[in-house]
């Protein structure tokens, strides 16, 4: 049977690979989709857990997307007067502040570490924005210390140069799918040396009188009764600041990936309601085509059930051919769409478990399978049915 049902496939190549490929491109896009979609909401589910940040307070006078520091590891060298963190602390409803100073962007040639994205100085006595994702190592570090995001290829415990500094790795950071993965934390005050004494920066220090009295962003957890608009009317009153809501921030950021999404499934199920009609149509054509060659079978002995069978097995063949590809294509199409999207806007993101892969992978496969079956089977009937007399009374055989 599996000879006859390759003999027929490859007899019509151009028409078969046509009906694979839109098979293909269905189970691509479902595919893309359900990984996108999985790795966006786990993302945003371990981030809003453990970031824990309500407010995000910068300079008034700059231009920041405040999910770049939220979840997208700081890329603006932005620098307020350091005294605003005392300031905000006094303001009722705030609960615990910290204090962020971003340094610059590391390159190829200022470390060992290859291109590890950006340093952050931070104050271990009060963080709780970083500390809650170290996994190896301490949460205090001394000066000559660093955090290192999961994606820094450092082990706790190494020596690593640093724009000319030798520093021990005291810890790493499990994955958050932010920013923060490709970032490196420090002490304040470390940060703030390296900054002042980088020929890049040095002119951003000269009217302030030095690095020490400056912050870049100062992270906010409110009481839980606290009214958040009410706070944030207090703490921009304080002059020279913005406050941006990890909510809203959050909410506006995930309706825009949602939106994407959905916009992603509406194409996805248009195109594999489109590849189930060219299914059916395509195996009814054929059996109908076909009905001199099924006649021709049951004319020589074969059972209507055996006619059936290789209608459906073709069917299936086709369609798990097609169902292959588009997994392939799909996980590419997955990995592609997440580094487009990250590159034009900063979101937490969770690469799907494996394991996950492979469930979805495994019910996409088995689902392409049963629907190709459910598509043969009218075709299958209609071919199974033929009275090998009729057909050749017409002269339909050659």
């Amino acid at each position: 049977m599996i000879r006859l049902v390759w003999k027929s496939i490859w007899h019509r190549r151009i028409q078969n690979l046509a009906l694979i490929l839109t098979v293909a491109v269905s189970v691509s896009l479902v595919f893309s989709v359900m990984l996108l979609q999985t790795g966006v909401s786990d993302g945003m589910e371990i981030a809003e857990s453990r970031l824990g940040a309500d407010l995000l307070v910068v300079p008034e006078n700059v231009s920041v997307e405040p999910g770049e520091v939220f979840y997208g590891g700081s890329p603006q060298n932005i620098y307020m007067d350091a005294a605003i963190g005392k300031k905000i602390q006094a303001v009722p409803g705030i609960n615990r502040i910290t204090e962020q100073f971003f340094s610059q962007t590391l390159n190829a040639d200022c470390c060992d570490f290859g291109d590890p994205g950006r340093l952050v100085g931070i104050d271990s006595s009060t963080d709780w924005f970083v500390g809650p994702w170290v996994k190896n190592g301490k949460r205090d570090m001394e000066a000559d210390e660093i955090i290192v995001g999961d994606k820094i290829p450092a082990k706790t415990g190494q020596h690593f140069f640093i724009l000319g500094k030798m520093f021990r790795v005291a810890g790493s950071l499990a994955p958050s799918g932010t920013g923060m993965d490709k970032s490196i934390f420090m002490t304040m005050d470390t940060a703030r040396s390296l900054a002042e004494n980088s020929p890049q920066l040095a002119d951003l220090f000269t009217a302030s009188n030095g690095a020490e009295k400056l912050v870049s962003a100062v992270l906010i957890g409110l009481d839980p009764n606290a009214d958040i608009a009410q706070v944030r009317a207090r703490i921009t009153a304080l002059g020279g600041v913005q406050v941006f809501s990890a909510a809203e921030t959050k909410q506006r950021i995930y309706g825009q990936l949602n939106t994407v999404t959905e916009i992603l499934w509406v194409v996805s199920i248009s195109v594999a309601l489109a590849s189930v009609l060219q299914l059916f149509f395509h195996l009814y054509a054929q059996a109908i085509e076909r009905q001199k060659l099924w006649g021709l079978y049951l004319a020589l002995g074969s059972s209507p059930l055996q006619v059936g069978t290789l209608v459906v097995v073709e069917a299936i063949v086709l369609c798990a051919g097609g169902a292959v590809l588009g997994l392939a294509a799909g996980y590419v199409l997955y990995a592609w769409s997440v580094e487009f999207i990250s590159s034009q806007q900063a979101f937490p993101f969770i690469n799907p478990a494996v394991v996950k892969i492979l469930a979805f992978a495994a019910i996409i496969f088995v689902s392409a399978l049963l629907t190709s079956t459910i598509a043969a089977a009218f075709p299958a009937y209609r071919s199974s049915q033929l009275e090998p007399k009729l057909v050749l009374a017409r002269g339909e055989v050659d």
